[in-house]
């Protein structure tokens, strides 16, 4: 369910994220650390689809258990920062990135977990408007994967936040056959290069990457 869900493919994450939470149900799983792999699924969905009032319901009932391994703690903390940030709550942002560094800092990370850190720091330094920052903060995420997917369609809204939409478009044209795989990651990447095609009065692209 949670590689489903990372891959974009929320329907397939839907289906076995809610066949695991019932066995975990039916079973009495539901305190254990793989269980909360189901709900990090479910969130994942809810933010892809802009169901945020969802994603922050479903954060709720995932953090209820006091007893939540370390490594859960921080993927829902990571989530929740992300939601404060669609949300456009700096003010929760804030608080939610805090409370991010605190307990990203008791454990050492595994690369998936530490690269999905330091993405949604960088953007909500980006949130912000601290373009530099989040770009330093991006420039520690290793290749492969998920985490360097999302850190490159980052490091293009980093140029078009600092008003160099040619670079921004000619990152993601190069990057975005390579984005396949994490299809939402694709998607926001084909939306980001369009507004800097457009800003570039170079609307047939732009409409081409829609």
């Amino acid at each position: 369910a949670l590689l489903a869900a990372l891959h974009g493919q929320p329907r397939i994450a839907l289906e076995r994220a809610r066949a695991a939470r019932a066995t975990a149900d039916q079973y009495g799983w539901a305190p254990e650390p793989q269980a909360a792999a189901h709900m990090t699924a479910l969130v994942i969905v809810a933010l892809d689809t802009g169901e945020v009032q969802e994603a922050e319901q479903l954060l709720g009932l995932g953090t209820r258990d006091t007893n939540l391994a370390l490594a859960s703690r921080i993927m829902f903390a990571v989530l929740a920062l992300q939601a404060a940030i669609a949300r456009d709550d700096l003010a929760s942002a804030d608080r939610r990135a805090g409370l991010l560094a605190l307990t990203a800092q008791r454990i050492a990370l595994p690369r998936l977990l530490a690269g999905w850190v330091s993405v949604a720091q960088a953007e909500h330094l980006l949130a912000h408007g601290r373009v530099e920052d989040a770009r330093q903060v991006l420039g520690q995420i290793s290749d492969g994967g998920y985490p360097a997917a999302r850190r490159d369609l980052n490091l293009a809204r980093c140029h078009l936040a600092q008003d160099d939409p040619r670079r921004a478009l000619q990152s993601l044209t190069a990057l975005i056959p390579s984005l396949s795989a994490y299809r939402t990651v694709a998607v926001h990447a084909r939306v980001v290069a369009a507004v800097a095609a457009i800003r570039l009065r170079k609307d047939a692209q732009a409409l081409d990457l829609l």
